[in-house]
């Protein structure tokens, strides 16, 4: 069967008002990182890293102003340890913030919501191949997460 298009009205479909608005958001993020890698044996380094990030979402959604400050700290601690002159073993542990859209802190989405938080465990090994110009890394990992957004299946 193929379809006809073209032979029905729009306004045989009505679509309320308040289905499609403008919505106005000026959302600002900033912040910086700082990662040092610290030789603590001579086959033993440790790995520290963080990052400060600022958070600043202020706006207008279906009428409504919105207005979110935040300052976030994530960080990450890790191991690495040589076990031949190029082949290593590591281990991390890392967190992590990640908010949700300006716009699904609006009243009709619920909002305010908490947001996303993290945590990465990380294990595994790297080696260098091809004199140094190939490098692989194998790794395992699990990531943990709390207060992750979806869509509402029901609301379409």
């Amino acid at each position: 069967l193929a379809p006809i298009y073209g032979t029905t009205r729009g306004e045989l479909y009505p679509i309320a008002p308040t289905a499609f608005v403008r919505q106005n958001i000026n959302a600002r993020r900033s912040g910086f990182f700082l990662q040092d890698q610290i030789e603590l044996l001579p086959r033993l380094q440790l790995v520290l890293g963080g990052r400060v990030e600022r958070l600043s979402d202020e706006g207008v959604a279906a009428g409504v102003p919105l207005r979110f400050d935040a300052t976030a700290v994530t960080g990450r601690v890790g191991i690495v340890y040589r076990l031949l002159p190029r082949l290593s073993a590591f281990a991390s542990v890392s967190n992590s913030f990640n908010r949700a859209p300006a716009l699904a802190q609006t009243p009709e989405a619920n909002g305010p919501h908490d947001p996303e938080r993290g945590r990465q465990v990380e294990a595994g090994i790297k080696t260098e191949l091809a004199d140094g110009r190939v490098l692989v890394n194998l790794a395992v990992f699990n990531i943990r997460k709390k207060n992750v957004l979806r869509p509402d299946p029901n609301f379409g």
